[in-house]
């Protein structure tokens, strides 16, 4: 499945942005003690909305093809 159609214009800079950029804080997911991971898991993940696009590209995949 090729989500790049749903995104279009969604990305990280777009509007409205539906994957992370550069999370700088840590968040309750990430390891305190890893020093060497300056920012946070979270960055360049998609958001609840990206999530979303990503499952009506794989509902879209899988209608093509009869399932």
């Amino acid at each position: 499945s090729n989500p790049a159609k749903f995104f279009q214009g969604k990305g990280i800079c777009g509007n409205p942005e539906t994957i992370h950029g550069i999370v700088t804080d840590k968040t309750p997911g990430d390891d305190p003690d890893l020093t060497d991971q300056p920012v946070s898991a979270q960055s360049f993940h998609p958001k609840i909305a990206g999530a979303r696009l990503y499952a009506y590209s794989l509902e879209e995949t899988l209608r093509a093809v009869g399932l």
